[in-house]
């Protein structure tokens, strides 16, 4: 999605194959993707919230190891992969 944002918070939509589109002062251009690579080492991210991502079905256990370098036992226990 595209849209200019104004100062007070209205909403404009924008097409995809525009050109020229006017933006006033104060606003911004805002462009949503669906989704993107992370932000920083996936072995920083917090075991807990790695652990929630298997329990949610997002993250597969063996991308949880290979990915983010923590281990999910059956019972759902999760720890940082010994180095």
């Amino acid at each position: 999605a595209f849209y200019r944002l104004t100062p007070t918070g209205e909403r404009v939509e924008i097409g995809s194959k525009v050109a020229n589109v006017r933006l006033d002062a104060g606003d911004r251009f805002v462009m949503e993707t669906s989704g993107g690579g992370g932000l920083g080492d996936p072995r920083d991210r917090p075991v807990d919230e790695v652990a929630a991502d298997v329990a949610a079905g997002r993250v597969s256990r063996r991308a949880a190891l290979a990915e983010y370098g923590v281990v999910i036992d059956d019972d759902g226990t999760a720890a940082r992969r010994a180095t």
